[in-house]
């Protein structure tokens, strides 16, 4: 029988850093997640924000948001060099 896995929704305004970092003290193994964050803010302020938003943190899912395909693509080379 496989464990239970336990996620917290992405909650907009919500699932902040300070959150997740909380979250995770009290129950370090639920899978966490951030909002959803547009391509261009990870494509234009890349290595600060995203060294920021997961700065003493596991893994991470993160969700990114836009319209154009090339960006998009952009945006999770630059996640996959991140913990997320």
């Amino acid at each position: 029988m496989n464990p239970i896995s336990i996620s917290v929704a992405p909650m907009m305004g919500q699932t902040d850093r300070h959150f997740r970092y909380l979250v995770d003290l009290l129950a370090p193994d639920i899978k966490l997640y951030t909002p959803m964050i547009h391509a261009d803010a990870i494509i234009y302020a890349a290595k600060k924000f995203l060294h920021q938003e997961n700065l003493h943190q596991k893994a991470v899912g993160i969700q990114i948001a836009g319209n154009d395909p090339s960006i998009m693509a952009g945006a999770a080379k630059i996640i996959s060099k991140y913990n997320y």
